[in-house]
């Protein structure tokens, strides 16, 4: 026959029983589901800030070479399909890889990265190429801002609307410089709607793959319905999706004041969260 004293030292060998242990797990689980969307928030923030930051230097790098050769952005290049512009700069990175993809790419976007699937068109969360020079990234030039060329491929292709130096734009700083894009560039005209969806990288859309809306290739879901610009006074910031027919994408610009409304699916439905 056992002690009092041994019964109570079995029990305490015996260790949790199973309800015990349920209800430990069950706490932790809540704890987890009210912690997990505060922890992907602060990680949300943490990559629109290196966004942030990757802008800020292709911004100062364009600074530099357009010091260096007569206040111009850049040189348009013989080949549309390429991402120029990043081998045009390539001598003033000073120690930044051409294939560094911190550099070349947004933290939130390197879904697909160098990964050729036939057109190289990138989406809300994917990078745009390769293409044929072997570059790839996220990012995409306001095309206005280069010297005007003829019969241009875009919608707006008069020379009125292209700026070409930077002493053509003076002081304003709300002409995009570069930003979140599904191309290494784009024309957006005010006439531009509103695509159907945050991400013109899905297949049953691409509205920006031609020529007839360009703006949908900056209007992504990115960074919570914003993407990241740097501008031609070398600045950075966030922009919200309303705000990009606000900008000034060329001289002749006309705003468009856009509101949540207008951001509808083919259904009718805002997609603006």
């Amino acid at each position: 026959m056992r002690s009092a004293r041994e019964k109570a030292e079995a029990k305490t060998k015996s260790g949790f029983t199973l309800i015990e242990l349920l209800v430990v797990i069950s706490i932790i689980a809540l704890l987890l589901a009210i912690l997990m969307p505060s922890l992907q928030k602060v990680k949300e923030q943490a990559k629109s800030t290196i966004c942030q930051a990757s802008l800020h230097g292709w911004a100062l790098t364009f600074g530099i070479y357009a010091a260096d050769y007569n206040d111009k952005w850049a040189k348009w290049p013989l080949d549309y399909r390429t991402g120029w512009w990043m081998e045009t700069l390539l001598p003033y990175y000073d120690g930044v890889d051409l294939y560094n993809d911190e550099f070349r790419i947004c933290a939130s976007a390197k879904a697909g990265a160098g990964v050729d699937d036939g057109d190289g068109y990138g989406g809300a969360k994917k990078a745009w190429g390769p293409f044929a020079d072997g570059t790839y990234g996220s990012y995409g030039i306001n095309h206005y801002l280069y010297g005007y060329r003829p019969n241009i491929w875009s919608i707006d292709n008069s020379k009125e609307y292209f700026w070409g130096k930077i002493s053509g734009i003076g002081s304003q700083g709300n002409v995009p410089l570069l930003m979140d894009s599904t191309w290494s560039g784009m024309f957006p005209s005010f006439t531009d709607p509103v695509p159907p969806s945050g991400d013109d990288g899905d297949l049953g859309q691409r509205w920006g793959w031609g020529i007839d809306c360009e703006m949908a290739r900056v209007c992504l879901d990115r960074h919570n319905m914003s993407v990241n610009s740097s501008f031609t006074d070398l600045s950075c910031r966030k922009v919200e999706l309303t705000e990009l027919w606000d900008l000034k994408w060329h001289p002749q610009w006309e705003r468009q004041h856009k509101t949540r409304s207008d951001f509808t699916d083919s259904n009718g439905r805002i997609w603006y969260k």
